[in-house]
């Protein structure tokens, strides 16, 4: 693929006292070396010696913004508003892109050029930055393929900006969390994403880390659940969700399961992924349910 026939990638960095892994994020955008990068960071006011890493990559930056905000989302919504990029993701300033990985994103836009957004895979890191383990909540994880819960991994999700703009989408800066689930959960109302087995990022894991902040997450699970609503065959999925969080559970997981592959029961079983074939070197289309036990 030709420089010019790659989309313009638009990538936000909300920052705000993150000196220890600042340096290492702003890199590992940096070092994809994509020609149609628009690189974009937001801080917030930092006091702990991240600007001073800032200005150091200023002239590397299509953007550096440092004013107040109100938080992380606030901060996200300041890049989305200036965004010109076609596909458009926030990577937190702890997190790290994976080599190659907004080339793989430019490949796999290119194959599905109706496509609205596409969500891949990650790996978890430790606070070290070494690995953890890997994730791929579509090949994985139940409560994704029959209940409807928007486990996207965010660093690893990008979506058209036109597609955002279009439905007037923002992330709900009042929360501190839970946008990202809320997000995608608005979004489902109005598409499915491509999956695709690409590993686009790593998210780090440690004591200061948002999403490790349980009790802000169940603060904030009445707007995953009012934003839930909104998604097709939301009263069937809540019934399942009551029936499998039942005492029953070691049964019910095999029995939904088979409804759901035999087209009885609501699912993402049957969702496009674009998964990689070792053997042949390429990308084959699968269904999750082909993917699920492999």
């Amino acid at each position: 693929m030709y420089s010019a026939d790659l989309p313009r990638i638009s990538i936000v960095t909300p920052s705000f006292n993150q000196a220890q892994f600042i340096e290492e994020t702003i890199n590992s955008v940096l070092s994809q070396n994509y020609p149609n990068l628009e690189y974009i960071i937001i801080d917030g006011g930092s006091t702990d010696g991240s600007i001073d890493i800032l200005r150091r990559y200023e002239h590397h930056l299509s953007l550096l913004v440092i004013e107040p905000d109100k938080g992380s989302a606030d901060a996200i919504n300041k890049g989305l508003r200036i965004a010109k990029g076609e596909w458009f993701n926030w990577l937190n300033s702890d997190d790290i892109l994976m080599p190659g990985a907004l080339f793989q994103l430019a490949d796999h836009a290119q194959r599905w050029p109706n496509k609205q957004w596409i969500s891949g895979c990650k790996v978890n890191l430790d606070s070290s930055g070494k690995f953890v383990s890997s994730q791929a909540p579509w090949r994985e994880t139940i409560h994704f393929w029959l209940f409807g819960d928007a486990l996207f991994p965010q660093d690893a999700t990008f979506i058209r900006t036109s597609f955002l703009h279009s439905l007037k989408i923002e992330l709900d800066s009042s929360l501190k969390n839970v946008y990202d689930t809320v997000l995608y959960l608005n979004l489902l109302a109005h598409d499915e994403p491509l999956l695709v087995s690409s590993v686009f990022s790593g998210m780090r894991w440690h004591p200061a880390q948002k999403t490790a902040n349980i009790q802000q997450r169940m603060k904030e699970s009445d707007a995953i659940h009012e934003a839930a609503r909104r998604i097709p065959n939301y009263q069937q999925i809540s019934i399942a969700r009551r029936a499998y969080s039942s005492r029953i559970y070691w049964l019910a997981r095999p029995v939904f399961i088979q409804l759901a592959m035999l087209n009885l029961w609501p699912s993402r079983l049957n969702w496009y992924v674009e998964d990689y074939d070792v053997w042949n070197r390429c990308f084959q289309i699968r269904r999750v349910r082909d993917c699920i036990n492999s």
